[in-house]
């Protein structure tokens, strides 16, 4: 019998003691639990966009692009030009960037939040959440990032001019000029794209190997052959402003210099016209002026108003004074006029003619206006200096006649032809 108690007397204490372990392994779950709650809780970053804010359809497409979800429900949201995809409270969004899983949601404020207001005037925010600090800096870095596509897209081009102070004022928005109605000589269109786009891409390149970052274009041709509808052309296609730059405007050569650093980001400088710049003459031509203006003893009519000179020009092209990036376009009728040192290699980094049209390319002018490609034309006209501006003049002296328009262009070869064989030839106009 005592042998009994002894070992009922034990039991009983081993069982207090395997609840006593039991209770102490219950606290100690329940605590890790509590640090675990608390390091997710410190750890726990969020993130809330109101869902009136603008860049709100840019941010659902991207997170559209990137759900990790699949589900056969989806939100749409018309506008008047599609449907794009939206999110409501009980939606579930999941997504991925770079690879790291986000989550967000449809939060919206209860009423007593907002002061006990009307549910018509109660918003709704998207709210992301990330589960570290890392992860939170993934997040904002891409919210930037939406942020500055949206507002990329949004904004429309500027055409800019030197204004007081030295500083740039905007007049009017580049006019709407498809790539596709310009029509260059075999594949020079094409070259200038890819040069601008390798251009653009290539900073750490020209930081790397220590050469100034910003690139020159001259086009040089005729009057009238399409040089400034080509940069228009490229502006737009580029999203590009445009700032219209004369020489015999600027004051002084601290113009130049603030207008140069002034220049707003993603900006096509251009210089049209510039053989006309006495600055930028050549050297020959104006020691000869100047002897002219001896000999005449005329120096009131020959007095000139500029006050760039020649160094002043090459130190903002290319000196320590030229932004980073800087994208300049020259124009020229007579390329001789100018004065080499301005258009040697490294401040001039595409040198290229736009001449007259020759046969193709007045067929695929005809070919884009008529919206039917074909071969309108078949004469060699390259010898009879046909610029774009006349084709242009033809098309638009018959919007409402495409029919008339071939007709028109063949008689105004035509009469080229015997223009040049010498022949007299009357003129119905």
């Amino acid at each position: 019998m005592m042998r009994l108690r002894k070992i009922r007397t034990k039991a009983t204490g081993l069982s207090a003691t395997v609840v006593q372990a039991i209770g102490i392994y219950t606290t100690a779950k329940e605590f890790y639990y509590d640090v675990q709650a608390f390091q997710q809780k410190k750890n726990f970053h969020s993130v809330s966009l109101a869902l009136d804010d603008p860049i709100i359809t840019t941010l659902v497409k991207d997170i559209d692009k990137r759900l990790t979800t699949s589900d056969r429900h989806k939100t749409l949201v018309s506008s008047e030009q599609e449907f794009t995809p939206g999110f409501k409270s009980n939606d579930k969004i999941q997504f991925q960037i770079d690879g790291y899983d986000f989550n967000a949601s449809v939060v919206k404020e209860s009423r007593d939040q907002r002061g006990g207001q009307d549910e018509a005037f109660i918003p709704s925010y998207i709210q992301f959440s990330a589960k570290s600090k890392e992860h939170f800096n993934i997040l904002t870095r891409w919210l930037e990032e939406i942020r500055r596509q949206h507002y990329a897209s949004e904004r429309k081009p500027l055409i800019l001019s030197p204004g007081s102070w030295d500083g740039w004022s905007s007049f009017s928005e580049v006019p709407a000029r498809s790539i596709d109605s310009i029509f260059l000589r075999n594949n020079l269109l094409q070259d200038i794209i890819d040069d601008i786009e390798l251009f653009r891409n290539s900073q750490d390149e020209y930081v790397r190997l220590g050469i100034p970052y910003h690139r020159g274009y001259l086009l040089h041709g005729p009057p009238g052959t399409g040089k400034t509808s080509l940069i228009t052309a490229l502006a737009y296609h580029f999203s590009a402003n445009i700032a219209m730059m004369s020489m015999s405007a600027l004051r002084s050569e601290n113009s130049i210099i603030n207008l140069f650093n002034d220049l707003p980001d993603n900006t096509f400088l251009v210089i049209e016209d510039i053989d006309t710049s006495q600055s930028v003459q050549t050297r020959k031509a104006s020691v000869l002026e100047k002897l002219q203006i001896a000999e005449d003893g005329d120096t009131g009519s020959k007095k000139t108003t500029e006050r760039v000179t020649l160094s002043g020009m090459l130190n903002t092209l290319d000196g320590i004074l030229s932004p980073s990036g800087m994208i300049v376009f020259m124009t020229t009728n007579d390329i001789s006029a100018i004065d080499e040192a301005i258009i040697r290699p490294g401040r001039v980094d595409f040198n290229r003619e736009i001449s007259y049209l020759d046969t193709n390319q007045v067929n695929r002018m005809l070919s884009y206006y008529l919206g039917a490609p074909g071969t309108y034309i078949t004469e060699e006209i390259e010898s009879l200096n046909i610029t774009p501006s006349d084709i242009t003049n033809i098309i638009k002296n018959n919007l409402t006649s495409k029919d008339r328009v071939i007709q028109d262009v063949l008689d105004f070869i035509d009469l080229k032809f015997a223009t040049i064989d010498g022949r007299k030839v009357l003129s119905n106009n």
